[in-house]
């Protein structure tokens, strides 16, 4: 669809944000600047969502974008809730009118805007972390398959972040795909052939055609001639018609040459694995490595029935992993979820339930969400006047599905007599929907929650309040200790 037909370059407002210059674009995506009211910033990624008007004509393009965009967000939800660290931080995101709003933590920039040279304990410190996130992906079972440079962000402290997971693969129980999403100079023979693959070594090889683009390594596929062209480099791909060019230090067993080799081994079965490189002495460092993670359990103590939203992303989930039929209902999914039987969805049914709870909005942020939707004639989105585009006045707003502006910290609930009442108490989403502001919300919880389990929720609201405080100065002293890596 182009730009011109949708609200994504003609917006300025999405509830409380301002919509700002855009910074990047893709396939099917569109990311601008987004200023909060409060002065806070993100980058807002505008994806076509599954939920469009049923009186809009969508054509099979579309629909496969669509899919491709609420994968993306569903893995988002489920890493950031998982706490899967060197991930795009996922700090909100709303659905309307036929499109979703992500909303992710702004980074300064990508490594591929970085023009001075790094040094070599830059690089080791940088790709370990880097090696150590995709491990973590593969060990749930997802795969990026789109790593390059303009993917992989650095944060203020100099420490990568992933990006971009519309390519992504998430197959639960491992085996191979068949995809011709991607970068083709990052593009492995086996994904490049058009055939059936590992996603996981896939990944590993476009880690090693970054590590030579980081070191200023001459890509050995794509040369520097003026008549190269995508078909000339997809025919090196396939043939291993490959030219190295390295120094005679770097051919020492144990230096950068073997540990490059081994990542772009031709047959995937031989091809090293991301544990293979970390040990590999070219990559030893004293710098600490992150904390390992601990793979979420395959039970789920279910205090509470899983929130719809989070039995669709399950079904949805299934879906790609044809396990799920559209005719199906959900019944199946929550019959696992109540079941003995350990299995991928309660996992995943975790990760994704650590999302909302970390996600509950903010009581103050809601007259901010709310305003907007009522100066717009029940339409959530605001469009200059003589830029408007075709479609744009057809959307009727509706519910929103999800909206998350400002993420809470809460203090964790303690130990003891009234901890499973306090968690009886907190709703899966914290939203009363049709309450313009606190008061409101709070005469109606007055109506069905008893005097004394009030004040114990009001007690716990207030410590988690000055929690807040708390562990904003303790990050404060943290980032002030750390020295950048770039």
């Amino acid at each position: 669809m182009e730009a011109a037909q949708t609200p994504r370059g003609v917006l300025t407002h999405v509830g409380g944000w301002k919509l700002g210059k855009t910074l990047g674009r893709g396939a099917y995506a569109h990311v601008r600047l987004a200023t909060h009211k409060n002065g806070h910033q993100a980058a807002c990624k505008i994806l076509p969502a599954l939920h469009k008007d049923p009186e809009v004509p969508v054509t099979w393009d579309e629909t496969i974008d669509a899919v491709e965009a609420h994968k993306e967000v569903v893995l988002l939800k489920a890493l950031c809730g998982a706490g899967v660290e060197g991930i795009a931080g996922l700090e909100g995101m709303v659905e309307e009118g036929g499109w979703t709003y992500v909303f992710l933590t702004l980074y300064p920039c990508s490594i591929s805007s970085l023009s001075k040279p790094w040094t070599s304990d830059a690089v080791v410190i940088f790709f370990r972390r880097l090696l150590h996130t995709v491990r973590n992906l593969h060990q749930l079972n997802v795969s990026h398959e789109d790593i390059k440079r303009s993917n992989v962000l650095a944060d203020s402290q100099g420490f990568p972040m992933l990006v971009d997971f519309g390519f992504s693969h998430f197959k639960a129980n491992g085996g191979y795909v068949k995809s011709a999403g991607g970068t083709l100079d990052y593009s492995s023979p086996e994904k490049t052939a058009d055939k059936h693959y590992d996603p996981k070594a896939n990944d590993v090889w476009a880690l090693g055609i970054l590590l030579t683009k980081i070191l200023g390594i001459q890509h050995p596929y794509a040369h520097s001639y003026a008549d190269d062209t995508s078909t000339t480099v997809k025919r090196r791909i396939l043939t291993g018609d490959a030219k190295f060019h390295w120094k005679p230090d770097q051919l020492v067993p144990g230096g950068i040459a073997e540990l490059v080799m081994g990542m772009l081994e031709r047959d995937p079965q031989k091809r090293w694995t991301t544990m293979r490189i970390l040990r590999h002495p070219w990559l030893r460092t004293k710098y600490p490595d992150p904390k390992p993670f601990q793979l979420p359990s395959y039970e789920l103590r279910l205090l509470h029935r899983p929130s719809q939203g989070v039995i669709e992303d399950l079904c949805f989930l299934a879906y790609l992993n044809g396990e799920f039929a559209l005719c199906e209902t959900s019944l199946r999914i929550e019959e696992l979820l109540e079941g003995k039987e350990p299995c991928w969805e309660k996992r995943w049914a975790g990760m994704l339930g650590s999302w909302s709870q970390r996600a509950e909005m903010d009581w103050q942020d809601i007259p901010t969400a709310i305003t907007p939707l009522l100066k717009s004639r029940n339409s959530f989105t605001h469009v200059n006047g003589p830029t408007k585009a075709k479609g744009v006045e057809k959307s009727k707003g509706g519910i929103l599905k999800e909206i998350h502006l400002l993420p809470n910290a809460q203090d964790p609930i303690p130990s003891g007599s009234n901890a499973d009442i306090k968690k009886g108490l907190r709703p899966v989403r914290s939203r009363f929907y049709n309450m313009k502001n606190k008061d409101g919300a709070q005469n109606l919880l007055e109506k069905f929650v008893p005097d004394e389990l009030m004040a114990i929720t009001n007690n716990q609201a207030g410590k988690a309040k000055s929690g807040i405080v708390r562990i904003k100065k303790t990050k404060a002293k943290q980032k002030s200790k750390v020295r950048p890596l770039l």
